[in-house]
């Protein structure tokens, strides 16, 4: 599950119109609005997608799809059912145009497919391949390396030629 936010300032006429500061009678100075998406289950009362947008365009968004967990939500934490979300969209300078829009979906039970084969792709399994081949002729002369028997020296050969080679330093 992911979620995209889009948003558009409908007193805007233009695409690359943008707002100015906001003023009022309680603030010295002029500021620049933040807008709040918050989306939540309020029957449970658990948020689950919140942004601050800092933004004067006519439009902005969010693709990422990233909810409070910050990836993809996978169905199987809520469940089947029927959900009721709403999304707040809330501004920090200007009370009363604050949206609140219901949110309503449906999480399905997941399906059980069956995987069908074509017999003729299951035989191309069992055929080699011109890869397979060649790599086969080479496993073939492995094989015959691997069968020769393991020559082991006898140690008591060794300690002679030791002594040999002592002998000959001393000589």
């Amino acid at each position: 599950m992911t979620i995209k936010i889009e948003v558009e300032r409908l007193q805007l006429e233009k695409e690359d119109d943008i707002v100015g500061p906001a003023h009022s009678l309680r603030a010295a100075n002029f500021r620049n609005e933040v807008i709040y998406v918050v989306v939540g289950d309020p029957l449970t009362n658990r948020v689950f997608y919140m942004k601050k947008f800092k933004t004067a365009d006519k439009i902005f968004k969010d693709d990422t799809g990233k909810f409070m967990t910050g990836k993809a939500m996978p169905p199987a934490f809520l469940g089947v059912g029927d959900y009721h979300w709403e999304a707040h969209i809330k501004s920090d300078c200007y009370r009363g145009l604050d949206l609140i829009i219901p949110i309503k979906f449906k999480i399905l039970p997941e399906i059980q497919r069956e995987i069908y084969v074509h017999p003729d792709d299951a035989n191309l399994e069992a055929q080699t391949s011109w890869i397979h081949q060649l790599a086969g002729a080479t496993a073939v002369e492995s094989e015959s390396e691997e069968e020769m028997p393991v020559i082991e020296e006898d140690p008591e050969l060794e300690i002679e030629d030791e002594n040999e080679e002592e002998e000959d330093l001393i000589d």
